[in-house]
């Protein structure tokens, strides 16, 4: 395993079974949008199928339907959850790890204006993207006091931010369908 392996995956519609149980159905439950409910399923089985490429129990593998990735009680190594849009992303890391992905979109110029003050619009598309990264994956590893470090990474509309080690060794792998094994990637810096 690399210090930190990034799982891509991007909503195709493909069917797929509710297997959502405890505070996963819960959540599902109580969602209002079919959106939120679509990310909670989608977001299980990307889980799921990625942590049983580590050959974990099956009383491991289930917690993904009950439970948020971080949630998940006695893995072997530390993971991060994100999703934005129809992408999903999870960060596996022998080290702990923070992780969240954003789609790239063109925002107003009030909105860098009132954030960021008179400038560029591209530079401070940029940095209003980087901090924003490194808020919430700050955020998902509140928990540790070690000293971490962010990175940023891009692949085609979407930035990955990254919280974790120093020059921590990175693999990317892309999901195309969820029955099938994930394809190594290439990600460029952001």
């Amino acid at each position: 395993m690399s210090n930190i392996e990034i799982f891509i995956y991007k909503d195709t519609g493909e069917a797929l079974e509710n297997t959502l149980f405890g505070q996963r159905l819960e959540r599902y439950n109580q969602a209002i949008r079919e959106e939120t409910k679509r990310k909670l399923i989608v977001g299980s089985q990307v889980i799921f199928r990625v942590l049983r490429l580590y050959n974990l129990s099956d009383q491991l593998l289930l917690q993904a339907f009950a439970k948020s990735a971080h949630e998940i009680e006695n893995l072997p190594f530390y993971v991060s959850f994100s999703n934005s849009d129809l992408f999903h992303v999870l960060a596996i890391s022998k080290t702990p790890v923070g992780i969240d992905a954003e789609v790239l979109r063109n925002r107003s110029d009030f909105v860098y204006d009132t954030y960021l003050g008179k400038g560029d619009k591209d530079c401070k598309k940029k940095f209003f993207y980087k901090k924003w990264l490194e808020k919430e994956a700050k955020f998902k590893i509140s928990y540790c006091s070690s000293k971490q470090e962010m990175y940023y990474q891009r692949l085609s509309e979407i930035v990955i931010g990254i919280y974790g080690t120093k020059h921590p060794n990175l693999s990317a792998f892309k999901i195309n369908n969820l029955k099938n094994e994930p394809v190594r990637i290439d990600m460029y810096e952001f």
